[in-house]
């Protein structure tokens, strides 16, 4: 399982869906177990779409940009 994303990467559910940009990575604590989760967002016409995906249901499409090069 590839969870070495970075910020920009294009990604989209194992499942499938369209495809999203990851914006930032959030760590979610639940009863002492923390999960990575990625912040993702996508236009839809002029609407823009967010979400917040847990990493490990993700898939790598493309990296669109490197951050900070």
């Amino acid at each position: 399982m590839n969870t070495d994303f970075k910020v920009g990467d294009v990604v989209r559910h194992k499942s499938g869906s369209q495809d999203t940009i990851i914006i930032k990575f959030e760590d979610e604590s639940v009863a002492g177990v923390t999960k990575k989760l990625a912040v993702c967002g996508r236009f839809e016409g002029q609407t823009f779409r967010q979400e917040t995906i847990p990493v490990e249901m993700l898939e790598f499409v493309n990296r669109w940009f490197a951050a900070g090069s």
